[in-house]
Formats: structure tokens, C-alpha cells, sequence
């Protein structure tokens, strides 16, 4: 019950609010699920590349080219 007391700000916030950070957390573990499958196969280039076409949006490969990481 002392837990429950000390974030009862936070809960009350919870509950007023609709929004959450589901989407956000979604992306964060696509991240990393996509990290540990190329893991030893490429570079940093190679999986923000992976990470753009990967994202719900399908990011049009020419909006990649545009923004290619550069050393």
C-alpha cells in the first residue's frame, strides 16, 4: 500500500490522460529486434537503411538516399 501511495500522482496522470507511449515503446523493441538480427552482418548504414523501410510508414527509398549517412 506504501508503493500504491507514493505514485498516486502518477496513477491519477495515467488515468486522465488517453495518450501512452505504446507507439513509442513498439518502435524502441522493432529497434532492437532489428539490431540483434543484423547483428556481425553490416554497419551502421546498412541498418538505418533496415530501420527506415522497416517503419510503418514505408519511407520511399529516394527520402533514404537523400539522407545517407555520411563519415
Amino acid at each position: 500500500m506504501g508503493r500504491l501511495k507514493q505514485n498516486i500522482e502518477v496513477i491519477l496522470v495515467a488515468c486522465r490522460f488517453e495518450e501512452s507511449n505504446g507507439y513509442v515503446e513498439g518502435n524502441v523493441n522493432r529497434l532492437k529486434m532489428l539490431k540483434r538480427l543484423m547483428y556481425g552482418k553490416g554497419n551502421f548504414d546498412l541498418l538505418r537503411i533496415r530501420v527506415l523501410f522497416e517503419t510503418p510508414s514505408r519511407v520511399v527509398l529516394t527520402d533514404i538516399a537523400k539522407y545517407t549517412y555520411v563519415n
